[in-house]
């Protein structure tokens, strides 16, 4: 999952905070605020937010301050014109110093050394900290120092969420952090005004970089170089790349005293920051003080001491005392942008979208309720017919509110990201990334559990009822009543409601998130991921209509000859749709016997006909018939209908928390059960096309979940089999009928391929020989054979299954986790189903975190490097894009690089790609 902070309360972690930095950021962030005497302190309100967040969240055990010099920086002697272009507002520097104050009434050591930089300092201090076997975790946005990440070394953007290790440094500036430096050194830093070589970007440095491999490689390789204006302007300037190299390489060597025993944490002077807190007149940061200093006495810590991170986690429970606040109706334009500057002052925003219907695309948007980071709420009205003067012109709103979103600092709390980004999409904000999305959230805590909807995540951990009141439940669609109708107060309370439970709700959740293992899950995947769906459904993809007739013409003929055929072995017609005439034509008239009974009668499903058909002929033509008509009604003739008149497109939804897999889904209308390998299958997919002149790229694992199977348990035949390349349904064949590999035949594979994916999804011996029309027996030794040439499936198949029963759940690769209750029922048939479920998930959910990981980093190439090509659809272990032609090959070797990058097995993950002037054509 990449780079993940440390547990709260970790002993040997140091915390260094970058004041400066943080202090710039929440300036330019944060609108001008005063005191009543007139003192700035704006950024020194933001700074406080962050240190007061830090605290509470992460618990450090250690914790430093670095900041600048008060004379300026030796680089300045060595190059006047470093920096020279800044100019520093001149309410900055007495906030520096009220943040100096404040950290030291926290009792945390402030580091400042004479004409070096706080990144210098902070440089110095993880050289020390390295000296003592201490990690350290550097709180800053400054690119520069990521020159210092490590195994040991981690750069946490607080106010992005973000934490950077070796790999997220690669991702962000395309070069490993021993290559930062000479990276600054060729693009240079405007910011700074370092100089750096003309004409180079990031984007060519990183590529010099991963050629030549240092700057000294790059001059040394100078005549390699093919483009020739590149060339020369290295030449000319290689002075300045030197001299560039010079002023961005920090510092570790500063005199700086270091006592790991000075830089513990013991929680400072309270009353004297109290006071200091006062007197800056920070009435909402004294609250969060005080309340966390009366949660602390009332805990097991010792006298300010903190508390171990066990002990804080484990009281992380439903607290059941939770009260919705009063709701505010913004009335005015001029209302709301005092609302907004309260919400960016405390540094939390709650979300809730009041949207008539379920449709975030199309549905109406109603109003928007925001909660602050102290739990108070408002809602916003953008339509509402009954007071039409209470509605505020939404021009005006997204003119106010565009700043707040804008903020990287503010802390954004959703039910529902990807629903929420698409709304604000259409009114022209950008959510960006939330800390919390309630619904993924719970997904991930019960997997197994039906609906996450933020009404249920509050009645668990808050003792509250947010389901929608009468009024607003009689707004549904089949009422025939648009929320717009509804009363206001209704409509503002419920969705202020719900903002403000999101704030009540992070904390908690996610302390639980973490408990289980599940954050960075949460942050890292399923968050991002949502982002991702959000931006393929506004996309969707285009729909030829023409195939689907053709397609249409087929269907009908072959439904039709199936109809004939069953009207002639039941003597008489029989309309196959209906449950009543098949129950009785195949119980009464052709006296098979009954499998199982409903409220309505004897069933006719398809495992009741699947069953029968052993035994006649007709319940195999009704299951043929009913996969004809469902492809008719559910693609051939249900597509058309869902272009989007707007776009010319089809736009599914993609389901991101339904499957107990992790798989994705998606509805209106579902793209995931198209036939793969039937010629109809095909024929749809031919109806899917790219913009015109484009291509469609399909982009698919091969046998992924195989290959999960082989590396899951280590057995060393699969892993051999994958590593050299071998046709693993040979080799099975080779061992279930015992010949040798050179003498399997194609109808050998195909069964021994119908026995590997029968184990891999547990089918009883039962199952398998219907499938492979043979003896139960036979099945059974075809099943022996198998264990027994990959003994180390069955040792690892009954390692899963023991490991749930005592724990459980399973867990998949990245640590997603399913919880199988029936494990332990008194029920046989009960408990075989639960134990295949434990034996297939941990394969099933890693096969869906990978293609969900590729998705991520496939879109944040797109967006970082502004590639044409969009991701369109994702199919199982397939994604889909349209592609303009000079992109072809570069984008296709960029997605294939993520699918296989997505984890390291022992075995090789493949992919498979094709193009296409449809979608038929290339998958």
């Amino acid at each position: 999952m990449g780079a993940v902070l440390p547990p709260p309360g970790e002993a040997d972690v140091l915390w260094v905070l970058d004041l400066s930095g943080y202090v710039f950021r929440a300036y330019h962030a944060l609108p001008p605020m005063t005191t009543s005497r007139g003192e700035p302190v704006g950024a020194v309100h933001g700074f406080v937010g962050m240190l007061l967040r830090l605290i509470g969240e992460h618990r450090p055990a250690m914790l430093a301050v670095a900041v600048e010099s008060r004379r300026g920086s030796f680089r300045e002697e060595r190059y006047p014109d470093y920096k020279a272009h800044r100019e520093i507002p001149p309410d900055i520097p007495s906030q520096i110093e009220r943040c100096r104050q404040v950290c030291e009434a926290f009792g945390l050591p402030v580091f400042e050394v004479d004409r070096a930089e706080a990144d210098d300092v902070i440089a110095s201090l993880c050289a020390r900290a390295r000296t003592h076997g201490l990690r350290v975790v550097v709180c800053s946005a400054d690119k520069d120092l990521l020159q210092l990440v490590d195994e040991r070394v981690l750069v946490y953007d607080a106010m992005r969420g973000k934490v950077y290790g070796p790999q997220e440094t690669v991702e962000k500036m395309g070069v490993p952090p021993s290559q930062v430096r000479d990276l600054l050194a060729l693009q240079g830093d405007a910011s700074d005004n370092v100089p750096g070589v003309p004409g180079i970007g990031p984007k060519t440095a990183a590529e010099l970089l991963r050629a030549l491999g240092s700057l000294e490689g790059v001059y040394a390789g100078l005549e390699t170089i093919a483009r020739p204006r590149l060339r020369e302007s290295l030449r000319a300037h290689k002075v300045e790349a030197y001299l560039s190299r010079e002023l961005v390489t920090l510092r570790d060597d500063l005199p700086i005293p270091f006592d790991p025993e000075r830089l513990r944490f013991k929680g400072g002077d309270r009353e004297g920051l109290a006071r200091l807190l006062a007197e800056l007149e920070m009435s909402r940061h004294l609250a969060t003080l005080r309340a966390a200093a009366s949660s602390q006495d009332g805990g097991s810590a010792a006298q300010g001491e903190p508390e171990r991170a066990e002990q804080a986690v484990a009281r992380v429970e439903p607290t059941r005392s939770w009260r919705a606040p009063e709701v505010s109706v913004v009335e005015s334009i001029e209302r709301l942008a005092h609302v907004a500057q309260h919400v960016r002052a405390t540094g939390r925003l709650g979300l809730s979208i009041a949207i008539d219907g379920a449709d975030s695309h199309l549905g109406e948007l109603c109003g928007l309720g925001l909660a602050d980071g102290s739990g108070s709420a408002w809602y916003v009205p953008l339509v509402h017919r009954r007071l039409e003067a209470a509605a505020l012109p939404s021009g005006a709103v997204v003119e106010r509110l565009a700043p707040l979103f804008a903020d990287p600092e503010l802390t954004r709390l959703s039910a529902d990201a990807k629903n929420d980004e698409i709304a604000l999409e259409r009114l022209g904000l950008r959510l960006g990334t939330v800390r919390l999305d309630a619904m993924l959230a719970s997904y991930l805590l019960e997997a197994e559990r039906h609906g996450h909807d933020l009404s249920q995540l509050s009645a668990h951990w808050l003792g509250v009822d947010l389901n929608p009141p009468a009024e607003l439940r009689r707004t549904r669609a089949s009422r025939g009543v648009a929320l717009a109708e509804a009363p206001l107060d209704a409509v503002a309370r419920h969705h202020g409601a719900r903002a403000a439970a999101l704030v009540a709700l992070e904390q908690p959740v996610r302390e639980r998130l973490w408990r289980d293992g599940l954050l960075a899950l949460h942050d890292e995947l399923e968050v991002p991921l949502a982002h991702v769906l959000a931006v393929m459904e506004r996309t969707g993809i285009r729909l030829d209509p023409a195939p689907l007739r053709e397609t249409g013409r087929l269907l009908a003929e072959q439904a039709a000859a199936l109809a004939a055929r069953c009207r002639q072995l039941v003597g008489h017609d029989v309309n196959l749709a209906s449950p009543k005439q098949l129950e009785t034509v195949l119980f009464d008239e052709l006296g098979l016997r009954p499998r199982k009974r409903t409220r309505t009668g004897r069933s006719t499903d398809a495992e009741v006909l699947e069953e029968l058909a052993e035994e006649h002929e007709l319940p195999g033509l009704i299951l043929q018939w009913r996969a004809l008509d469902k492809l008719e009604s559910t693609y051939v003739e249900a597509l058309p209908r869902a272009i989007r008149p707007s776009t010319g497109r089809v736009h599914t939804r993609f389901q991101q928390a339904v499957a107990a897999t992790g798989r994705l889904s998606s509805t209106d209308p579902n793209l995931q059960n198209i036939p793969v390998r039937t010629e109809l299958g095909r024929r749809i997919r031919q109806a899917f096309v790219p913009t015109d002149g484009w291509l469609i790229l399909s982009s698919d694992y091969s046998q992924i979940e195989l290959r999960l199977l082989a590396h899951l348990p280590g057995d060393p035949a699969l892993v051999d089999a994958f590593v050299h390349g071998l046709d693993v349904h040979v080799q099975t064949a080779s061992a279930i009928f015992g010949v040798p590999p050179e003498s399997v035949d194609r109808a050998m594979r195909a069964r021994a391929k119908t026995v590997n994916f029968a184990v891999l999804y547990g089918q009883s011996a039962h199952a398998l020989s219907r499938n492979l029309e043979t003896s139960h027996a036979e099945a059974q030794r075809i099943i022996d054979a198998f264990f027994e040439r990959y003994r180390g499936v069955r040792a690892y198949f009954d390692r899963v299954v023991e490991d749930a029963r005592e724990h459980g759940f399973v867990t998949t690769l990245l640590g997603r986790r399913r919880r199988i209750a029936e494990l332990h029922a008194s029920n046989r048939a009960a408990r075989r189903a639960a134990e295949r479920v434990a034996r297939n998930t941990p394969i099933q959910g890693s096969a869906a975190d990978l293609i969900k990981r590729a998705m991520v980093d496939v879109q944040r190439a797109i967006e970082r490097d502004g590639w044409r090509a969009r991701m369109l659809l994702t199919v199982h272990d397939e994604l889909v894009f349209e592609v303009p032609p000079e992109e072809r090959e570069p984008f296709a070797a960029l997605v294939r690089e993520a699918m296989q990058g997505a984890a390291r097995l022992r075995v090789p993950l493949i992919v498979e790609q094709g193009f296409g002037r449809n979608w038929g054509e290339a998958h």
